[in-house]
C-alpha cells in the first residue's frame, strides 16, 4: 500500500517518496493527525489552526490538552503571524484545499508558511485530504516547496479521493 501511495504521488505531483521510511498508514486522516500532533511537539507548545477549519482540529487539540492558537492565513499571512504566542507553538495546521472554504494556499502563501514555520522551529502538518477535489487551480503538496521537506507533515486519506469513507484508511508521509 505505500508503494502506490508513492507511486501515486510521483505521478501527480512529481513528488517522490520512500515507500518504506517516509509513509506510515494510519487508522483514517485524523487518527494520522492526532498521531502527529504528539509526536512534534512538547505539551506547552500551542497549535495554530486556520479559521474557517475543519471542525475536528480544534476537538482534537482540545482532547490532547494542547493549547490553541488562531491563525487568519487567508488574508495577511505575515501580520497575522506577529503574535508572540503564535511564534512559541509547536505545530501549525493548513487545510488546503481548505474544509469547508475551498480555500487553497497560492505560491506567496506557501513562501509565508515556509519562512514562519522555518524562523519559529515549527512543525506544518498539511491535511490534503481534499487534494484531488481542486477544480480552479492544481494543488500542490506542501512537500513539493523545498524548503519545507523536512519540517513537513503532510495526511492524507482514501475516504475522499477514492470514494471509501467506510474504510477509515490514511497516512501520514513525513521526511524520515
Amino acid at each position: 500500500m505505500r508503494r502506490a501511495i508513492a507511486i501515486w504521488y510521483q505521478q501527480h505531483y512529481g513528488l517522490t517518496l520512500d515507500p518504506e521510511r517516509e509513509i506510515m498508514i494510519t487508522h483514517g486522516g485524523v487518527a494520522a493527525i492526532n498521531l502527529v500532533i504528539q509526536c512534534t511537539k512538547q505539551e506547552h507548545q500551542g497549535v495554530i489552526i486556520s479559521h474557517p477549519s475543519y471542525m475536528l482540529y480544534e476537538r482534537a487539540v482540545t482532547a490532547l490538552n494542547r493549547p490553541l492558537g488562531e491563525s487568519e492565513y487567508h488574508s495577511a499571512l505575515g501580520a497575522a503571524w506577529q503574535d508572540t504566542a503564535l511564534q512559541q507553538a509547536g505545530v501549525m495546521i493548513i487545510n488546503s484545499p481548505e474544509n469547508p472554504s475551498g480555500y487553497m494556499l497560492n505560491a506567496q502563501d506557501w513562501d509565508a508558511v515556509a519562512e514562519f514555520t522555518q524562523q519559529h522551529g515549527i512543525w506544518l502538518i498539511h491535511d490534503e485530504v481534499y487534494d484531488v477535489m481542486a477544480y480552479t487551480e492544481r494543488h500542490q503538496p506542501a512537500m513539493k516547496q523545498p524548503k519545507m521537506r523536512e519540517n513537513t507533515i503532510m495526511i492524507n486519506s482514501f475516504s475522499k479521493k477514492f470514494g471509501l469513507p467506510g474504510l477509515r484508511i490514511g497516512w501520514r508521509v513525513a521526511a524520515e
